[in-house]
């Protein structure tokens, strides 16, 4: 795919303090001439990871909504993961579908 992923924004945090949840969100820009058929790939690859990553309970993605895309400094997309816990973010984040 001819895009690319700013890994420097990434934030990681538990949903309340009685929550074990863990939500890790990530905020991508694309190669200018990125095709739009690469970012359906995108959604697709991301949805096959529920059942498949332990720990993963929901996996959101998309660009941002328009009434804030002005606010987006540039990032075009995110990804947004909830996790059972932080014990599981290291399997998540090293899972092979992260090398498609």
């Amino acid at each position: 795919m001819g895009l690319y992923h700013m890994g420097n924004y990434c934030l990681v945090h538990r949903l309340s303090e009685d929550s074990k949840l863990t939500r890790l969100k990530v905020l991508f820009k694309f190669k200018n001439d990125t095709d739009p058929e690469d970012l359906k790939t995108l959604d697709t690859l991301s949805s096959t990871l529920l059942g498949k990553v332990s720990g993963l309970v929901d996996m959101k993605t998309g660009p941002p909504l328009p009434a804030t895309s002005a606010r987006a400094k540039g990032f075009e997309y995110a990804a947004v993961a909830t996790l059972e816990g932080a014990q599981f973010l290291d399997g998540f984040v090293k899972h092979p579908i992260h090398g498609d």
